[in-house]
């Protein structure tokens, strides 16, 4: 019994790991870097001005967010946007309310993805603010 059991558990353990392989392999195309000159806040955290890699995580709707040095990182839920609204161009987006720059859209190459603002501060007057984003591709054998 013991055998099978473990024979059975590698069997688990080595399909797991090409469904691993796989999406690891899909999701290569999903980043984008961006030198953001200013410091955000982005789903509560706040993050300083700099170099930041902006990932699709696996699941569409969570993106990840995380400094060069990867000292400041940040997950966040997000809503898709349609190609005609989300542009043409990878970029990030924010909103500036009294001060404070909130991340509140991601653009990529083919799809564009909305990070939905509190409504306290969809109420107040604010300034949309674009940083140019590069996409990068996984090189083989990285």
């Amino acid at each position: 019994m013991s055998k099978l059991f473990t024979k059975g558990m590698l069997m688990i353990a080595g399909a797991a790991g090409l469904v691993l392989a796989s999406s690891t392999a899909a999701l290569a195309d999903d980043v984008l870097v961006a030198n953001v000159p200013f410091a955000f806040t982005v789903n509560g955290v706040q993050l300083p001005a700099g170099s930041y890699r902006v990932t699709n995580d696996g699941m569409q709707s969570v993106v990840s967010i995380k400094s060069a040095d990867g000292r400041h990182f940040a997950f966040v839920l997000t809503n898709g946007l349609a190609p005609e609204v989300a542009g043409p161009n990878p970029e990030l987006v924010f909103e500036r309310v009294n001060g404070t720059s909130f991340l509140s859209r991601i653009v990529g190459v083919d799809e564009g993805r909305e990070i939905p603002l509190p409504a306290k501060i969809m109420k107040q007057e604010r300034t949309r603010v674009a940083v140019l984003a590069v996409p990068v591709t996984k090189q083989a054998g990285h």
